[in-house]
């Protein structure tokens, strides 16, 4: 009785000494489930699906957040206008598809939605040289109507693409293509400025204005339709994907093609005391090449020679 009570006793023993060794192996070992096994994973947590609409949501809020600027805080700027032209390759994403299609849009026919359907505030180009510079009073705004008029009419087709619907100038689709197959060129006004702040060098687009075409250079003022505020249109831009390459699954909006600079522009003049153009002073196109190689270095080296000790 005493053996079989003494071979009881070390079974036990045994049995804890194999439970213990157990427990102290689940401290070094992981036991969850492998990357590999998927049914385990699904039974162990549910899988949570973003929408689509979700991901546009987190991309346009990704897009429209800007770093906050204080008058205080900016101790030098250089105010550049350039031109966008359609032509080359950079900018053709901005250019195509002429018609929208599969969703997309390109930038002009963005800012005639924008004019017709969203309220988008246009303002005066201005008449004379004095009133080159954009102008975003209240009282410089111009009625829309007028506006998309100006736009078209500098095209022989301009009668067929406008029309009145219940008393309400609207956009006709069919001759749009024609339309938009002679927007090629726009002119925005860049904002370089330092923020001592954040210590970096820093740009904005402040106004952007689609530029009218068949004119000569001499009246440049002229080729000049109308100016959009850039921060008023950039709700617009953050809401539509822009045709990125070959990737037809590409996040990147209007907003982020301009914020990021993705766009190639050649440079117009800067704003000074003087307010005229290179056309106003240059006639020869080496003269011109120039300039605007020395207005550009004059950036660039601004934030280098501020960097060099």
């Amino acid at each position: 009785m005493q053996r079989l009570r003494f071979i009881c006793v070390i079974c036990f023993s045994s049995l804890l000494l194999v439970l213990h060794a157990q427990g102290n192996e689940k401290k070094f070992f992981d036991e969850s489930p492998s990357p590999n096994d998927s049914v385990a994973l699904a039974q162990q947590q549910p899988i949570t699906v973003v929408s689509d609409s979700v991901k546009r949501e987190i991309v346009k809020m990704r897009n429209a957040v800007q770093s906050k600027i204080r008058y205080d805080d900016v101790v030098w700027s250089k105010t550049v206008y350039r031109i966008i032209d359609m032509r080359e390759k950079q900018n053709l994403p901005l250019y195509f598809p002429l018609t929208p299609m599969d969703g997309r849009k390109n930038l002009m026919s963005i800012m005639l939605q924008g004019i017709v359907d969203k309220n988008l505030s246009v303002y005066k180009r201005g008449v004379d040289n004095s009133q080159f510079r954009p102008n975003f009073a209240k009282n410089n705004i111009e009625v829309a109507d007028t506006a998309l008029i100006r736009i078209f009419k500098h095209d022989s087709i301009s009668e067929s693409v406008l029309k009145v619907v219940d008393g309400k100038l609207v956009i006709n689709e069919y001759p749009m293509e024609a339309f938009m197959k002679y927007q090629q060129r726009f002119l925005i006004k860049e904002v370089w400025f330092f923020d001592k702040h954040r210590s970096v060098q820093d740009y904005r687009i402040e106004a952007i204005a689609p530029l009218l075409s068949g004119m000569p250079n001499s009246e440049f003022i002229r080729h000049i339709a109308c100016w959009f505020k850039f921060s008023e249109l950039r709700p617009l831009l953050t809401e539509e994907k822009i045709s990125w390459g070959d990737n037809q699954s590409s996040d990147m909006t209007f907003d982020l093609f301009f914020s990021q600079r993705f766009y190639s522009g050649n440079i117009l003049g800067v704003d000074d005391m003087y307010h005229r153009t290179l056309l106003d002073y240059l006639t020869n196109a080496d003269d011109i090449k120039k300039e605007q190689d020395a207005i550009q270095r004059s950036i660039v080296n601004f934030e280098n020679d501020l960097w060099e000790y």
